[in-house]
C-alpha cells in the first residue's frame, strides 16, 4: 500500500476474489497476510515523519484543515503559531509607531517632524530659522555681504582692489621683494674680469671685495636648477689662503626702501620675512647671508649648509622682523642682502640674532678664496613676507626689465640724436625720454657714436629722473651738423 501524496492507497492482495475462485485457490494463506499487512506498515510509516522517521516525499494537503496544538516556536525552524506571531509584530508595532506617527519617531529619536513653516531644530540637522539671514546665523556663517567688499572675518579679502587685497592679507604688493633673482636681466655684459668693488654686474647685484679677485659671469654653461635659464658664477683667479680681520668679499642686492616699506621694520608689527635660493659650488661648509638695514647700523646673520659639492641646493632661511633700528621707506637703501664668500674676525657675529652695527657673517663661514679652482653660484633669490619660502615666480621679460631700468638703464644703441644747420660757436641742445622713470636723478655717461661740427666729447646736460637733455657747441658752421651720443643713466642705490 504505497501513499503518493495525494491520498491514494494501492491494495496487493484480493481476499473477495480467493475465497470465490473455489478450492484450491480458496485458500488465504499466511503470506498472503503479511503481504497484504507489510504493505500497509510501509504506507503508514511513509505518511508522515514522527521521531526522525523518513520524511515526507511531497506536500501534504490539507484540504482546507488546520493543524491545531502547535506550542509556541523557540527554534528558528520550528512552525509559527498565531499566538507567537501576534506577539512579534505587536512588539514591532510598539518600536516604529505605538500606534501614532509622532509616538514612533519618538521612540526611533528622531524626533518631531517640522510642520510647514516651523524650523527644523539645529539638533535634528536643521536650521532652527525660516529665513536665509537667521539661517547662516543660527550656523555661525555671519551674513552675506551686500556690498562689494567682503570682510576678511567671512572669508573675504575686505577691498575690491588687488593691491589692498594683498595688503590685508599680509602678503607683499609684488611676492618677491628682489628684483633680477633669476639673473635673467644683465645690461652691463655678461662676463667681468676683476671687478672693482661696489661695480654692478647682473641687473640689481653688486660685488664688493677687498681680497683676492675673481671673474664674475652670467652664467648659462653650467645646467640650472629646474625652471632657470641663468645663475650668478663667482669664480676665484687669485687666491687668498689667509683672511685677515679686515678682510671681506660678498655679493650684495640693495633693496629700496619703498620696496619694502610694508614690512614695517623698525616698529613692533615688524613683519616676518623669508629669504630663499639656489646656491652652488665645489667648496662645501658654513655659508652666511646677512640682511642690513640702509644705515649699515642693524644687522642680521644667517647660517646655511652647502652639502653637497657641485650640486644645486636650495636655501631657506627665515628671518623674524626687526623691531628697532632705523629702516628708511622711501626710495633710499632700505636694506642690503649680502651672500659672505670669505669674512675675517671685523665682519664676525653671532647668528640668528638682530644686532647693531654691519656683519656679513660668522666664525664659521667657510673661504672660498682659498684656491683658484673654487667657485660660486647663485640664483633663484626670493625675499617675501610670510614664515615660509613659496615657488619662485618667473616674471615677463619686460616687467622685469623695467624694474630693472629704474636703477639703471643703458640705452644701448643712438640714444641722443640731433641734426640740422649749426653756426660756429653756438649750443644745440636734445632732450630724450628714459624708458621709465629712475629711482632718482641718475649720473649720466655719455658715449659718441658720431658727430659733424661738433665736438666727441664736448656734451653737457639736464636731468631728472625722467629725462635728460644733452646739449653741444658746434665747432663749425654747415647745414648738415650732427650729434649721436649713447647714454649710460646711473640710479643704483
Amino acid at each position: 500500500m504505497a501513499w503518493n501524496g495525494s491520498g491514494t492507497f494501492l491494495r496487493v492482495q484480493n481476499f473477495v476474489g480467493d475465497r470465490d475462485a473455489g478450492p484450491p485457490d480458496n485458500v488465504i494463506d499466511a503470506a498472503s497476510m503479511d503481504s497484504e499487512f507489510n504493505n500497509f506498515k510501509a504506507g503508514l510509516e511513509n505518511c508522515l515523519a514522527l521521531d526522525g522517521q523518513t520524511l515526507p516525499t511531497a506536500d501534504i494537503p490539507l484540504n482546507a484543515k488546520k493543524i491545531t496544538g502547535l506550542a509556541d516556536a523557540a527554534a528558528a525552524t520550528d512552525a509559527l503559531n498565531r499566538q507567537t506571531a501576534d506577539s512579534r509584530y505587536a512588539q514591532i508595532a510598539n518600536n516604529l509607531s505605538d500606534v501614532t506617527a509622532s509616538t514612533a519617531r519618538t521612540n526611533l529619536g528622531l524626533g518631531a517632524l517640522a510642520t510647514l513653516g516651523s524650523p527644523v531644530p539645529l539638533t535634528n540637522g536643521g536650521t532652527a530659522a525660516t529665513d536665509a539671514a537667521s539661517a547662516r546665523a543660527n550656523l555661525g556663517l555671519g551674513s552675506v555681504a551686500t556690498e562689494d567688499t567682503l570682510p576678511i572675518t567671512k572669508g573675504g579679502t575686505g577691498a575690491t582692489d588687488a593691491a589692498t587685497a594683498r595688503s590685508n592679507l599680509g602678503a607683499a604688493s609684488r611676492p618677491n621683494i628682489i628684483i633680477n633673482g633669476d639673473m635673467r636681466i644683465s645690461q652691463r655684459g655678461t662676463s667681468w674680469v676683476t671687478p672693482a668693488s661696489g661695480s654692478y654686474f647682473v641687473d640689481r647685484f653688486k660685488y664688493g671685495s677687498n681680497m683676492g679677485a675673481v671673474t664674475v659671469t652670467q652664467d648659462t654653461g653650467t645646467t640650472p636648477p629646474a625652471g632657470f635659464v641663468y645663475s650668478l658664477k663667482i669664480d676665484v683667479t687669485t687666491a687668498d689662503t689667509d683672511v685677515a680681520t679686515g678682510d671681506i668679499i660678498a655679493v650684495h642686492h640693495a633693496v629700496e626702501g619703498l620696496q619694502m616699506q610694508h614690512l614695517n621694520f623698525g616698529g613692533s608689527d615688524a613683519k616676518t620675512v623669508t629669504l630663499s635660493f639656489w646656491i652652488r659650488s665645489n667648496k662645501t661648509g658654513t655659508y652666511c647671508v646677512s640682511l642690513i638695514n640702509g644705515a649699515v647700523d642693524r644687522h642680521y646673520v644667517a647660517e646655511y649648509t652647502i652639502d653637497a659639492a657641485n650640486t644645486w641646493e636650495q636655501k631657506e632661511i627665515t628671518v623674524a622682523g626687526d623691531t628697532a633700528g632705523t629702516w628708511t621707506k622711501d626710495n633710499s637703501a632700505g636694506c642690503y642682502v649680502s651672500w659672505c664668500l670669505a669674512g675675517g674676525s671685523d665682519w664676525q657675529n653671532m647668528p640668528d640674532v638682530w644686532a647693531a652695527g654691519q656683519d656679513y657673517c660668522t666664525s664659521n663661514q667657510v673661504n672660498l678664496m682659498d684656491s683658484t679652482a673654487n667657485e660660486f653660484y647663485l640664483t633663484g633669490v626670493k625675499l617675501e613676507v610670510g614664515s615660509t619660502a613659496t615657488d619662485f615666480v618667473i616674471e615677463d621679460y619686460t616687467t622685469e626689465l623695467n624694474r630693472c631700468l629704474r636703477y639703471y638703464f643703458d640705452s644701448g644703441r643712438r640714444f641722443v640724436f640731433w641734426n640740422g644747420w649749426t653756426a660756429n660757436g653756438t649750443s644745440y641742445y636734445v632732450t630724450a625720454m628714459f624708458p621709465v622713470p629712475m629711482r632718482a636723478t641718475p649720473t649720466i655717461t655719455y658715449t659718441n657714436d658720431a658727430a659733424a661740427c661738433f665736438g666727441p666729447t664736448s656734451a653737457t646736460s639736464t636731468v631728472d629722473n625722467r629725462q635728460v637733455t644733452a646739449t653741444r657747441i658746434s665747432t663749425c658752421s654747415a647745414n648738415s651738423s650732427y650729434f649721436i651720443d649713447y647714454v649710460d643713466a646711473d640710479a643704483e642705490l
